[in-house]
């Protein structure tokens, strides 16, 4: 579901994750909250939170700034994962990104990026 109220637009999801015998997994509920807040015609303001409701526990949260015109998108972002499974650890990063439209993404980050 998303909605918009002048230069601030927000979403809200959720989703089920049934369980996967392959890989040990259980089954989990999250809800998404996420929103943009557009501070003029170049800039904008975005985060966005990811929650286990049946842990009641945070999942992702993430805070950035963009910038878009139309030769390119510059964007910068701190983010925090804190699931937990076998090899993979919650995480803190930085991730700077630079989009020029006519030829790609370039990006890097503070700290390894894990997938």
């Amino acid at each position: 579901m998303i909605g918009r109220a002048g230069p601030l637009s927000a979403e809200v999801g959720y989703a089920y994750f049934a369980a996967d015998q392959s890989v040990t997994f259980v089954p989990r509920e999250e809800i998404y909250l996420g929103s943009v807040l557009r501070l003029d015609d170049e800039w904008r303001l975005y985060g966005d939170t990811r929650q286990d409701l049946a842990n009641s526990r945070t999942v992702s949260n993430q805070i950035g700034l963009a910038y878009e015109d139309e030769c390119l998108e510059a964007s910068v972002a701190f983010s925090q994962t804190f699931y937990q499974d076998r090899d993979v650890q919650p995480d803190t990063s930085v991730v700077f990104q630079i989009t020029f439209k006519t030829l790609g993404p370039l990006q890097g980050s503070g700290a390894p990026q894990s997938y």
